[in-house]
């Protein structure tokens, strides 16, 4: 019996030593963490976070601290107190603007510059499933921020050691990459005197692109005061130049001349056409990504919801269904705080279009030759060589013939008449006065008859066009309706400028594409249409052009508004900066400009093909005017014939009665 005392005696002692050695070593831990954890983040912010930049240490909200029975209060507080550790340490090193985020607390204030580094102070003592409520909460608090930047660095502190291990630290990357924090590392103590540095690399093999999986890339060890175990980076770079032909989603639209879709062949070869076409392949080639085409329908573009949210392919942005969207986007303020604005590459213009001035009437081509004050000038010089004729013959004549014929002014203006139109007069004047002055009028009626027959058959072929709308103001003015996509709405939505609002309100809605407003711009010519210049090149190249070259629209000169194209991505995608690179690339090297000729050029070739050369023959509709002259002359003939007529028989009638 006493033996068996004994043995529990000593197992009993044998548990308290292990208990009493236990808390020593925990105890001893405890105090090695809190002495290291605030010595590692100093090294790592002195080595990898920019020094110009925003610091901003989130700490965990007191409310979600949930202790264990076992703690005491010193101990809680001591716990806490580490927290301001780490920002004491930082403060002190004066390098960086800090800025301290808790959830609930924070308050949102405009920032022009995006936060560069995050420090992320996870809750203490917990278990597994606070600690990951209370991430999301500390991450969602820091999207709260205007200053919010998911490319930034993201240094996460797990102070204590977890029983959840590796677990909690893949948990943890995975909502990090769920907010888009790609370059993220999360720090958790060891059990061997050590704390782990943990992190996570995408696109390694096409079969795991952007899983998560964590990799243990560094430690840092107590002995002599603290430090890395191995010079490994602790933020390399995460996007590799080869994506190793991961897929990506992209959404577009079919909008000539930019995107051409092909729906009869497979995803990868249905965009590659086009100059945003073109460009998005060799985006994806330079990358070595598969691409699927998401297509938004009959949404286009996509419209803006009440509930903040949009359709079409901006949509498909909002819910993840697509990663990048191209297609006639432009570059616009409101638009890239949704979402992520790659650099420009291409620039357009918002011009007017109004139709070409209609064809003046064939019969008028006769007096389009001259102007009316030419016109009146020449009549003028007629009388006055009448006027002339006549006086002169009075005043001075000896010939009985001549006064007979000159003196008569009514013979005198038909003799004059018949020098300008290049036919003989009946009576030659004989005194050389006369003569002289006579021969004066024939010359100036032969420069007349050159200049006029010269220009004749040009103007009865082509005399020329109606006034041409040339200014934003004559179309307002005029009777032509206007109209244009209602995307554009916003331009013109100015109180300040009542043109602009009085177009707004009285503008024709022209949809996507606005294929009918363009025909009848051309067709009917009674319909303006605000339209990009390059998109109206090649409507011109392909169909909107006459046999000579020449469009069917005419295109006002001031430009009303300067568009960039862009593409959008998903809010804080990794792959923006990669994307700019190959665009900025592109561009520099002229290879979007080398595109639109290349293109241009095809659109003149093909339709080179299909113009045939003929000569140009009068028709009867050329020669209008001059029938329309003859008719006018028969007809004044006639009715001078039935006056004469109807005078002879008057006076017939009259002495016969008198006989």
């Amino acid at each position: 019996m006493q033996l068996l005392e004994s043995s529990f005696f000593q197992q009993a002692v044998l548990m308290l030593i292990s208990y009493v050695t236990f808390q020593l070593a925990s105890s001893e831990s405890d105090h090695n963490v809190k002495l290291h954890l605030p010595r590692c983040v100093l090294d790592v912010s002195t080595k990898y976070f920019s020094p110009v930049g925003n610091l901003v240490i989130s700490l965990p909200n007191s409310s979600t601290h949930v202790t264990r029975r076992l703690h005491s209060i010193s101990h809680i507080q001591e716990k806490l107190e580490s927290h301001d550790q780490v920002a004491e340490f930082l403060h002190l090193q004066t390098q960086w603007t800090i800025t301290i985020s808790t959830p609930g607390l924070t308050t949102n204030i405009n920032s022009l510059f995006k936060d560069q580094s995050y420090i992320i102070i996870t809750s203490r003592q917990v278990t597994f499933i606070h600690v990951i409520q209370n991430l999301e909460l500390q991450l969602h608090a820091l999207k709260a921020r205007t200053s919010w930047n998911p490319r930034g660095q993201f240094l996460v502190l797990i102070s204590d050691q977890h029983i959840a291990g590796t677990e909690l630290v893949q948990q943890m990357l995975e909502i990090l990459w769920s907010f888009k924090a790609l370059n993220a590392v999360v720090a958790m103590p060891d059990p061997t005197q050590a704390v782990g540095l943990y992190t996570w690399y995408s696109y390694r093999s096409p079969d795991i692109c952007l899983q998560v999986e964590e990799v243990k890339v560094n430690s840092w060890v107590f002995d002599n005061g603290g430090h890395f175990l191995s010079s490994s980076p602790l933020f390399p770079q995460k996007i590799p130049y080869d994506l190793k032909r991961c897929n990506i989603n992209a959404s577009t639209i079919h909008m000539e001349p930019f995107v051409f879709i092909n729906n009869e062949t497979s995803s990868e070869d249905r965009c590659i056409e086009g100059l945003e076409c073109r460009l998005f392949c060799l985006i994806m080639d330079k990358l070595n990504m598969t691409f699927q085409l998401k297509l938004p329908g009959d949404e286009m573009w996509g419209v803006k919801l009440r509930n903040e949210s949009w359709t079409g392919m901006k949509g498909h942005l909002i819910k993840n269904i697509s990663e990048i969207a191209f297609g006639t986007l432009y570059l616009d303020t409101e638009l890239c705080d949704v979402f992520e604005c790659t650099v420009s590459y291409f620039e357009t213009y918002l011009v007017w279009h109004t139709p070409r001035a209609k064809e003046v009437a064939k019969w008028k081509s006769l007096f389009l030759v001259f102007q009316l004050d030419t016109w009146l000038a020449f009549i003028a010089v007629c009388v006055a060589a009448v006027l002339l004729l006549w006086r002169v013959t009075l005043s001075n004549s000896a010939d009985p013939l001549e006064i007979s014929t000159y003196a008569n002014i009514s013979k005198c203006f038909s003799y004059v008449w018949a020098a300008v139109l290049g036919v003989s007069v009946p009576q030659m004047p004989r005194t050389t006065r006369l003569r002289v002055l006579f021969l004066l009028w024939l010359f100036y009626c032969l420069h007349i008859n050159i200049v006029y027959l010269t220009f004749l058959t040009t103007f009865l072929i082509h005399p020329g066009f109606e006034h041409q709308i040339r200014s934003v103001e004559e179309l307002v003015e005029s009777d032509v309706e206007y109209g244009f996509h209602e995307g554009y709405d916003k331009y013109f939505n100015d109180s300040t400028d009542k043109l602009l609002v009085n177009m707004l309100h009285n503008r024709k809605d022209c949809a996507a594409k606005g294929m009918n407003c363009h025909n009848r711009t051309v067709a009917k010519g009674d319909f303006a249409v605000l339209e990009t210049n390059h998109y109206m090149d090649y409507l011109t190249a392909n169909n909107y052009v006459e046999q000579s070259g020449k469009p069917l629209f005419y295109t006002l000169k001031d430009t009303f508004l300067r568009n960039n194209l862009v593409m959008y991505l998903t809010k804080g995608n990794h792959l923006l900066d990669m994307v700019n690179n190959i665009v900025t690339h592109a561009v520099e090297a002229g290879l979007i400009d080398h595109w639109w000729r290349n293109m241009k050029i095809s659109w003149t070739l093909r339709r080179a093909k299909q113009i045939h050369e003929k000569s140009s023959t009068l028709t009867l509709k050329d020669l209008q005017s001059a029938f329309v002259i003859l008719f006018l002359g028969l007809g004044f003939c006639l009715a001078v014939f039935m006056v004469e007529w109807i005078r002879f028989y008057s006076q017939k009638k009259r002495v016969k009665e008198n006989a």
